[in-house]
């Protein structure tokens, strides 16, 4: 079975890469869409400059940057959102929207919109969000109530309360 599954995965990639091929013999303009040989000397040529990986560590860093932001806001937004149903139809529309919407479209605007370097950021955010969000409101929603309750009446504190009832 493994090996019918590698042998689909080459022909399709030998595929993509013909078809790439004739596109660009079709088109003959480089600059444009580049031949396949001409893009891998390119991409391996890449490995060899130090800026390459500066820019890869940097982008790497800017997209974590965008993930713990999205992380940051979540969190309050998702506890809220799972205890309270108004805060829940609150933000509904716009984590709806986040989520829904193609990736694509957020690419396009955000590369018009912002500088090159908040390009990573912002995508990972958006992407991020809504996620996270769901995730965050589906687990507060989880905790059955009787355990804050108890905690209320034994007057736990909160790192307690949130290592043993929120965090499992």
């Amino acid at each position: 079975m493994k090996h019918k599954r590698t042998t689909a995965w080459i022909l399709s990639a030998a595929t993509a890469l013909l078809l790439w091929q004739g596109v660009a013999s079709w088109i003959n303009y480089p600059q444009l869409i580049p031949s396949v040989k001409g893009l891998l000397l390119s991409v391996i040529h890449l490995f060899w400059l130090p800026t390459f990986y500066i820019s890869l560590g940097a982008t790497l860093l800017r997209g974590l940057a965008g993930v713990a932001i999205a992380f940051a806001l979540a969190l309050p937004i998702g506890f809220l959102c799972g205890k309270k149903s108004f805060w829940f139809h609150y933000f509904n529309p716009l984590l709806s929207t986040l989520r829904s919407t193609p990736v694509i479209a957020f690419i396009l605007l955000i590369i018009l919109w912002l500088p090159t370097e908040a390009v990573a950021p912002a995508i990972a955010l958006m992407t991020m969000f809504p996620v996270l969000c769901e995730n965050i409101i589906k687990g507060v929603q989880s905790i059955h109530p009787d355990y804050e309750k108890l905690a209320l009446v034994y007057q736990i504190n909160l790192r307690t309360r949130i290592r043993y009832i929120y965090l499992p």
